[in-house]
């Protein structure tokens, strides 16, 4: 990273005005100079008062590259202000945040907070570096988790917990905001959020609790149903891992996937390898029962018979109450199948203490054998009831509607963490609720075919979201958070939105995004161009 000193600065301003007048030589102002105000009123941030926090430290960077901040793109030259904050809003349970701030001409007069993945507990500079190459003053937060196994050190504090479900974020855009006002002089005219998994939680978060905090909001695959997800893990894993038969290895999940396929691609009325609507797919999972040898082609009948239970998900056996949605058809090799079927990859989430953030409710001791003997009657009916008042999950958002607020959400229909019928089935009590017109008039729901947990997979899966990508070149239309911003700005309702997938720097494939209820149907011409597409109702 390039930090450029004041006194350097001056320095260099001060020889330049003396050559200029004695030698009278034409000189080339360097573009240190230009920055140097920006600068001075950048170092002034470290003695602004705030009532939240303090500044930690207020740097101008001149650059800044994949070598010094993780995960930036290396070819990220955006000069910018640099402000670290720092929060205890209680003993142990400190908060850290970080405002990135374009200099000059380059903010677009806009505030944008960003969100986390995974299990949070550190700072997303990529997500910052998107949101500052788009103009915005930008922020993030570790959330005061401070690990990526963010859920399990929370175990057992109660302020750590308070901060992830609530006070973070919102603590970041209050202190965000002031700071962007202080260095501009006039405080950001709008306050977007974006963010996708933990941060799709956190988006809802901010939307029930704070509805005054942003004008609009994206959230992506939002994990609003925590304790669904980690009900879901431990079913899968009580089913899969009952017996040593029962286990499903990494090597067979293409060929389910495959079969899956085979049966459902071209229910949508085009074959192209994914599936428009995992819904309407009536999966038959027998044609893959071993006739002879097992293969990584086929199952043994303790294998299918697993994977037959765990698709259907976890179920009351009293009562027959669903826990949580059934699992995906067509996402049987995404990433998350690997930890909800094969039990790879699932670090903290499974096999160290599961059910990751049920961990909270259920204790930090808890190990996955457990599940062997969970009862998915009482136990998960006190689970959930635990985890309840921690979840953003009522819905009624009739505050942030009557604040003027703006949502998008999208999901990714082979994702297979946070399923997406999830979010269909949070939009549809949104609508009850609130009703149909007054959802709409807020509201978008965006469904993905063939994208995995927030973007990836076998479909199109760029459309600006933030940290995921570089920002979408074009039309607000291919642009999910320029989307967003037409609309609180200019009061331009999104409609379609468009998907693309590139291989390399090729592009390979776009599709039409429509808003839910709505489905994209072939109307003929080349199946790679979203102009073959038109939105229809669903059948």
């Amino acid at each position: 990273m390039k930090h450029v000193a004041l006194p350097a600065l001056a320095a260099m301003a001060m020889a330049i005005a003396c050559v200029s007048s004695s030698a009278k030589v034409a000189v080339t102002q360097p573009p240190e100079l230009a920055w140097l105000a920006d600068a001075q009123a950048c170092a002034a941030l470290t003695s602004l008062k705030l009532e939240q926090g303090q500044v930690a430290a207020a740097d101008f960077v001149a650059s800044a590259s994949a070598a010094t901040l993780r995960a930036v793109p290396t070819n990220f030259s955006i000069p910018f202000c640099r402000v670290r904050l720092t929060a205890t809003p209680a003993l142990g349970a400190s908060i850290n945040h970080e405002v990135w701030l374009p200099v000059g001409s380059a903010w677009n007069g806009r505030f944008l907070g960003t969100g986390n993945g995974g299990f949070a507990g550190r700072i997303v500079y990529s997500a910052l570096a998107n949101g500052l190459t788009r103009g915005y003053a930008v922020a993030n937060t570790d959330v005061g988790t401070h690990a990526d196994s963010g859920f399990i050190q929370m175990a057992g504090h109660s302020q750590r917990v308070e901060n992830y479900h609530q006070r973070a974020v919102h603590q970041m855009t209050v202190l965000g905001k002031a700071v962007a006002a202080a260095f501009y002089q006039r405080a950001p005219r709008y306050a977007l959020f974006a963010g996708c998994s933990s941060g799709g939680f956190e988006a809802m978060t901010e939307a029930l609790n704070y509805p005054s905090d942003y004008d609009g909001i994206v959230a992506g695959a939002p994990g609003i149903d925590f304790a669904g997800v980690g009900l879901f893990q431990g079913f899968s894993y009580a089913k899969t891992q009952a017996s040593p038969a029962a286990a499903i290895g990494p090597g067979k999940l293409p060929a389910i996937e495959a079969a899956v396929l085979k049966q459902c691609d071209a229910g949508d009325g085009l074959a192209d390898g994914q599936i428009d609507d995992p819904s309407r797919c009536e999966v038959d999972l027998e044609p893959l029962l071993c006739q002879g040898s097992e293969t990584d082609q086929c199952l043994t009948r303790p294998q299918l018979d697993a994977l037959v239970a765990l698709r259907n998900g976890p179920v009351n056996p009293r009562s027959g109450e669903r826990y949580y949605p059934v699992f995906p058809a067509g996402a049987e090799n995404a990433g998350g199948a690997r930890a909800r079927i094969a039990h790879l990859d699932t670090g903290t989430s499974i096999i160290d203490a599961s059910p990751g953030p049920l961990a909270l409710v259920l204790g930090q001791g808890w190990r996955a054998q457990r599940w062997s003997s969970f009862d998915f009657d009482t136990d998960a009916q006190a689970a959930r009831a635990a985890y309840a008042p921690l979840a953003p999950s009522q819905p009624d958002l009739g505050p942030f509607m009557r604040a003027g607020g703006k949502l998008i959400l999208f999901h990714g229909l082979r994702d297979a963490n946070i399923f997406a019928q999830s979010s269909v089935d949070y939009y549809r009590k949104l609508q009850a609720t609130m009703g149909s017109s007054s959802t709409d008039a807020f509201s978008r729901l965006y469904l993905v075919p063939g994208m995995d947990h927030c973007s990836g997979g076998t479909g199109p899966d760029e459309f600006g979201q933030v940290d995921w990508k570089a920002p979408a070149q074009g039309a607000p239309e291919s642009d999910v958070i320029a989307s967003l911003d037409a609309w609180v700005s200019a009061g331009q309702a999104p409609a379609t939105l468009v998907a693309a997938a590139y291989e390399g720097d090729r592009l390979t494939r776009t599709r039409p995004l429509c808003p839910w209820p709505q489905v994209a149907r072939y109307q003929g011409g080349d199946i790679d161009r979203a102009p073959s597409f038109t939105c229809q109702a669903a059948p």
